[in-house]
């Protein structure tokens, strides 16, 4: 049950249900440059970043705990939240995928970016895109 407590501290985007007192709203413009909704997803590591393939992994690793797992969820009331996370994630991942052959694969906060070394060296775009020609 601790493990899932995850899924409640990194959620960016709108929060609808806060569990976590200390989490607020974050993320709330990302895509809006390219007209996107991107708000939603999961943040890697408390770094306010989001990267497309981790979470497409994590989405894919709940996925799979939720089908072997999903009755021992709902004897301690967590197969709700499961889905409700898996949800979150699939909502961000869709919108993503805005069209054939157009993967935006990771979004950061550049005002995040311009107070650390790091963020620079990572976050040079609001948001990095994977086109056809551009994999």
């Amino acid at each position: 049950m601790l493990a899932l407590r995850w899924y409640l501290i990194n959620p960016a985007g709108k929060l609808v249900d806060k569990k976590i007192s200390w989490r607020g709203d974050s993320a709330l413009r990302d895509g809006s440059q390219a007209k996107l909704d991107l708000s939603k997803g999961m943040y890697d590591a408390g770094d306010h970043m989001k990267f497309g393939l981790p979470m497409a992994f994590t989405a894919t690793v709940l996925s799979w705990a939720i089908l072997e797992y999903g009755d021992q969820m709902d004897v301690v009331n967590q197969f709700e939240p499961a889905k409700d996370s898996l949800k979150w994630i699939t909502d961000y991942l869709i919108n993503a995928h805005p069209e054939a052959n157009v993967l935006y694969i990771q979004v950061c906060s550049y005002t995040m970016a311009s107070k650390c070394f790091y963020f620079k060296l990572w976050c040079h775009l609001q948001a990095l895109i994977s086109y056809t020609q551009n994999p």
